[in-house]
């Protein structure tokens, strides 16, 4: 079970997400099924919260190379915290990709929904309910237009290209910015600031 907070960015949450969660069930086939519950506010109290707990958000970061330590010695037992660095091949174009596949927009009201689920059973539907103890209700997903690949074997699947090619420049004006703020920091942090690849105006 996912557990999600209903502040979450509603906007991009629907309908990207379902539409990930789906391909992952009917097109990778990870998983059987997949269920989200949106909990009500200040009523709930994940494992997650203890983890984040155990940070000292005190702790001097400059760069991001810093904030990896600090994680992984936030905890000590029973084992330290493994930290992955996110490398620019972790990004796809997902929104891309699935417009091709899925409806572009949502085909059910968004703001009362507490739980949603996806199962391997019914390929073309997400289920939904306004309620925690309500009627489940389901909507299609996939585009009328869409027609599959046929060149991918059994077991295969497509993924999308790379969102970017290369590492994205800031702003000259931000890049500047930058410059004045680095005196309050190390010698090792001022040369991260200075080789930030920025675009010129």
């Amino acid at each position: 079970m996912i557990t999600l907070t209903p502040e979450s960015f509603f906007f991009y949450f629907f309908f990207h997400v379902p539409n990930l969660l789906h391909y992952v069930v009917h097109v990778e086939k990870k998983l059987h099924s997949i269920k989200i519950t949106f909990p009500i506010r200040r009523h709930l109290y994940l494992e997650c919260d203890i983890d984040f707990g155990l940070i000292n958000q005190k702790s001097r970061a400059e760069v991001p190379g810093d904030w990896v330590e600090v994680f992984k010695s936030g905890r000590v037992k029973p084992m330290l915290f493994e930290v992955v660095e996110v490398e620019q091949s972790f990004f796809r174009n997902w929104t891309s990709f699935f417009e091709k596949r899925y409806r572009r927009k949502c085909p059910f009201p968004i703001r009362p929904i507490r739980e949603l689920k996806i199962l391997k059973e019914h390929p073309g539907l997400i289920f939904y309910r306004n309620t925690f103890k309500g009627v489940w209700q389901s909507s299609p997903v996939i585009d009328k237009k869409f027609k599959p690949n046929r060149k991918c074997k059994d077991g295969e699947f497509e993924l999308p290209d790379y969102l970017y090619n290369k590492v994205l420049p800031i702003s000259q004006p931000k890049w500047e910015n930058l410059q004045d703020l680095k005196k309050f920091c190390g010698p090792e942090t001022q040369k991260y600031f200075e080789n930030i690849q920025y675009s010129k105006n």
